[in-house]
């Protein structure tokens, strides 16, 4: 910046008084060099008066506005001046300071109320008893920005230069490294991107980095987001809301966020008119707002309408968006079309294509997948038994912690290769989530001896376990051993 600072003036024409006022205030500082300020009565007739206000503002250090009731009602005002205006103060390249000339709601400006309004309290310059002084403490306050301008545009740069940082950070995957920065820098008056407030929105929500979950402070973040036009935030403040049971607020959210053109917003509401959440149930609707998502490639949408339609028996359209959904990627949807494939009475055809799409989902970590693929090699129903294969993908599910996928990988260990210690590895890590048949099984190998040992004691114990979750041949057991109680 030079050693003269230049303001710009935002004004309504209703407000041209207050203009006028405000300016023979600031005299002092014009004809001591330190300020020079511009508003478009400084238009030269003939000018191209819309390229000369951009140029003027893209060139301001200070850009006062004088807010009224006219001032937020004015379009050309918000859609030109107070966005390039809040464009500059975003970048730091200029300080925004609200001068509140006439009572209004501009409290419910974000973007404003985060400012340190002029005059002192915000208390609106018409209701002052003495005008004069109003416009002094405005003047008075423009004289000590002034004083610290260098310094504070410094901050704000560093400030934003570090949000940036960490919103590079946590699309790296480094979330705490990206929070601590986000926590201590994204403060409004900076002006900085409002995905930083998201950011930390969606950590307090998802509770990522080693944050506990706080879905206050999460709303509070997104609410931010939302207000400085972020539009992703307003669909998952409607997530937290309806998550709540709190509908009719989740609706008015999920409504913001369509009228941003958010694609996961559209799928929200197309969710809440198919439930009749916050709203009465709209089948009709709820179909259209998914298609809205889905021509934006909403998988999810996409996979919703799928759902809508085969409920309604409705087979050709819900396989038809099934499909769509599965083929961008979406894993429920590659799942749900895999089972039609493989649980049908269907040629090998068939089969095949169910192969196809479960391997399509467990590329993507899917363990259900993986098990389904085990099934169908370990019963041949690709057309023989491949026990290799079978082994291979019952691994991959079991690792995940898929019990079953457990159960089969132990009894392949325990019936066919007859090596005990794998097939008690497996039946334990089954048994510790409650399978009923592995608990049997580890009773059997207790009872036959799992090193050439049996253990009626251990055998029993286990027996008890599968008896206990009502499995037919633990009760049977025990009754053969003659176990009092069974």
């Amino acid at each position: 910046m030079s050693a003269q600072s230049k303001a710009f003036i935002i004004y309504a024409r209703e407000d041209l008084e207050m203009l006028r006022e405000l300016i023979n205030q600031l005299t002092p500082l014009k004809r001591n060099d330190k300020l020079s300020i511009w508003h478009d009565e400084r238009i030269l007739p003939g000018a191209a008066w819309d390229e000369e206000i951009r140029k003027n503002l893209n060139e301001a250090d200070i850009i006062i506005l004088i807010v009224s009731p006219s001032f937020l009602s004015s379009d050309y005002i918000d859609q030109v001046e107070f966005k390039l205006a809040l464009e500059r103060h975003r970048q730091g390249k200029a300080i925004m300071v609200p001068v509140i000339a006439r009572p209004c709601l501009w409290e419910e400006i974000t973007a404003i109320v985060s400012l340190q309004a002029l005059p002192r309290g915000g208390q609106a310059i018409s209701t002052w008893t003495n005008k004069d002084e109003a416009f002094l403490d405005v003047a008075k306050g423009v004289t000590k920005l002034l004083s610290n301008i260098h310094i504070m545009a410094t901050d704000r740069r560093h400030a934003i230069e570090v949000v940036e940082n960490a919103i590079l950070l946590y699309d790296e995957g480094r979330q705490r490294n990206a929070y601590d920065l986000l926590i201590k820098h994204a403060k409004v008056e900076n002006g900085i991107n409002p995905r930083g407030f998201h950011i930390l929105g969606r950590i307090y929500h998802l509770g990522e980095a080693g944050i506990a979950v706080n879905l206050e402070e999460a709303i509070k973040f997104y609410i931010i987001a939302a207000n400085l036009g972020y539009k992703f935030s307003f669909n998952n403040i409607g997530m937290i809301y309806r998550d709540k049971g709190m509908f009719l607020q989740a609706f008015e959210w999920a409504h913001k966020g369509g009228e941003m053109g958010d694609s996961n917003a559209f799928n929200l509401l197309g969710i809440m008119y198919n439930l009749g959440e916050g709203t009465e149930p709209k089948k009709e609707l709820a179909k259209q707002y998914f298609e809205k998502a889905a021509a934006l490639d909403n998988t999810h949408a996409m996979y919703n309408l799928a759902r809508m339609y085969l409920s309604e028996n409705k087979h050709e359209e819900g396989h038809l968006w099934l499909k769509r959904a599965a083929e961008h990627g979406y894993l429920n949807a590659q799942l749900e079309l895999a089972r039609l494939f493989h649980d049908a009475e269907y040629s090998s055809d068939n089969i095949t294509d169910a192969i196809f799409w479960y391997e399509k989902a467990a590329k993507q970590g899917s363990a259900d997948a993986d098990f389904n693929l085990g099934e169908i090699y370990y019963s041949g129903l690709g057309g023989k038994t491949d026990l290799v294969a079978a082994k291979i993908h019952y691994g991959k599910a079991a690792q995940k912690g898929h019990s079953v996928a457990q159960l089969m990988l132990g009894y392949i260990y325990d019936t066919l290769e007859s090596d005990i210690k794998s097939a008690f590895r497996w039946y334990q890590a089954a048994a510790d989530q409650q399978n009923r048949v592995a608990e049997y099984n580890l009773g059997v190998l207790f009872e036959n001896g799992v090193d050439g040992k049996p253990d009626k004691v251990q055998a029993i114990a286990w027996y008890k376990r599968s008896a206990y979750q009502g499995f037919e041949k633990a009760i049977n057991r025990l009754r053969a051993l003659q176990v009092p109680g069974y």
